[in-house]
């Protein structure tokens, strides 16, 4: 006589991802990048400034494959009164940017680049 289903099995298990691609024999495949914790890639960013004759110039390298080209610098002043002036510019072919800042002749500059990692 057989068995009413689901008498004897396993407990439910419950998916922490959500396959892709592969056909339903594969959806149980546990790849590392489905959770995001499987593919480094070491990129040594490094994002640098430098006031000369009042004009900010910078340069963004990283590791030799890493494309450092048209990526988006923001730069934001800290005036003495502690308000903010914020700059938007983009890098050239070498990772090069300048500008001359507008915000008088006393102030602080942080820098960030915004990179988005494509594999």
């Amino acid at each position: 006589m057989p068995r009413p289903q689901g008498v004897g099995m396993r407990d439910v298990r419950v998916l922490t991802y959500k396959p892709f691609g592969f056909g339903q024999h594969y959806a149980n495949f546990r790849a590392p990048f489905w959770h995001g914790d499987g593919i480094k890639i070491y990129t040594n960013l490094k994002l640098t400034l430098t006031l000369a004759d009042g004009v900010l110039s910078g340069a963004l390298t990283a590791n030799a494959g890493i494309i450092v080209s048209d990526t988006d610098i923001t730069l934001i002043y800290t005036l003495p009164d502690k308000s903010t002036v914020t700059e938007y510019l983009v890098t050239d072919d070498d990772g090069q940017f300048s500008t001359r800042p507008s915000v008088g002749d006393q102030f602080s500059v942080m820098a960030r680049a915004s990179i988005n990692a494509v594999m």
